[in-house]
């Protein structure tokens, strides 16, 4: 039978929002770059439409989103929302994101779906816990294939509920967008009030307890009263911002960080950008690491989860010891004073970033497991 002819597998996606964030991010990118002769594709989001640059991504490519109903979210009342999509749809694959499972999971073995797939994009014990974890757990036991975004991932979940032959497979991001800015790096810099001088570190990730900003602060301020040139954007909201933002003042920072909040435009502030910085407590596979290094950066990160997964010590970036601050302010400093290191780490990171972490390569990673489990 000719491919013209053969039936395209229904896939439909289940996450709580379309909100910008990362596993929202790759949820959208599989969504839009599945092959269209060999799947049609769906999405199911809990909340109502936001008009986010998500949204528009996946209606630009005339997919369907069903909006659950933020309203009714919770409860008996909402699996049955979320049952009677599913039972509309008639997929033949069910892929969850985040909360997406804890939902849906009723629903997709009372219809039978054939293959059911649920991404883990954090620490196993990070994704869920109480009563969640139970069911996370059933639902494995009964047949959800279980995807980790890193061995740090992977590792958790045999953990936490014991499994172990399962696929990893590591986010992707749309490599071109971050290696073709928009607009040049002097004109941007003008535009946010910042010299061409002056030595830039970035972090691009959401204000929260996760993200460890007091520890990026207060080694930023070691390494201000050393090197007068350098200054911190953070690119970002969140619910620690009001704390950030009275650290900073107090650390003396106000004329060295500037917050630029929740932006859409982060490719270009990547490549006005000189080095990239992020203090997590714990990752998973952060995507903001991926998009720095394609946007030839070099990074500084804390080494948790899978982030010395992506970043190659002393070759594309710094791994400093989770909660150490002195060691960050030392690589801040190192960094800052070293225009070839940056150079030459910012170089090989694009050229990693090209051949590894492209989000072609990722669709078709799925593509192959949904057509593997299809097959039995």
């Amino acid at each position: 039978m000719s491919n013209s002819h053969r039936k395209k597998l229904q896939v439909v996606h289940v996450l709580p929002s379309l909100q910008q964030g990362g596993a929202e991010s790759i949820a959208a990118h599989i969504i839009t770059n599945l092959n269209a002769e060999k799947f049609k594709t769906a999405a199911i989001v809990f909340n109502d439409p936001t008009g986010s640059d998500l949204e528009s991504l996946i209606n630009n490519k005339k997919i369907d989103i069903f909006y659950a109903g933020s309203h009714i979210k919770g409860g008996l009342k909402f699996c049955l929302r979320i049952d009677n999509i599913i039972k509309k749809i008639k997929p033949d694959i069910v892929h969850t994101h985040l909360g997406g499972l804890l939902y849906s999971f009723p629903s997709i073995f009372l219809r039978r779906v054939p293959v059911k797939v649920h991404t883990v994009h954090n620490l196993a014990r990070k994704e869920v816990n109480g009563k969640a974890l139970l069911i996370y757990r059933l639902a494995y036991m009964s047949g959800v294939i279980p995807v980790a975004i890193s061995g740090a991932v992977k590792d958790s979940m045999t953990e936490v509920y014991g499994l172990r032959n399962f696929p990893v497979i590591p986010n992707g991001i749309p490599v071109d967008i971050y290696q073709n800015a928009n607009i040049k790096k002097p004109v941007w810099r003008s535009r946010e009030g910042l010299k061409e001088e002056d030595i830039i570190f970035v972090c691009v990730a959401g204000l929260r307890p996760q993200k460890n900003h007091a520890l990026l602060l207060e080694a930023f301020a070691k390494a201000a009263s050393l090197n007068p040139n350098i200054r911190l954007l953070l690119v970002g909201t969140g619910e620690t911002e009001p704390v950030i933002k009275t650290t900073a003042k107090n650390l003396g920072l106000s004329d060295k960080v500037k917050f630029l909040g929740l932006r859409t435009d982060v490719s270009d502030i990547l490549n006005a950008s000189d080095i990239f910085v992020l203090s997590s407590k714990y990752e998973g596979d952060p995507l903001c690491i991926k998009e720095a290094m394609a946007s030839s950066l070099p990074v500084i990160a804390t080494s948790v989860g899978g982030v010395s997964e992506i970043i190659v010590d002393n070759k594309t970036g710094l791994l400093i010891p989770d909660g150490d601050a002195i060691a960050f302010a030392n690589a801040i400093e190192r960094m800052a004073k070293d225009p070839e290191m940056r150079k030459s780490m910012g170089s090989i990171a694009s050229h990693i970033a090209v051949e590894k972490f492209d989000v072609k390569l990722m669709v078709k990673a799925y593509e192959e497991l949904y057509t593997r489990a299809m097959c039995g």
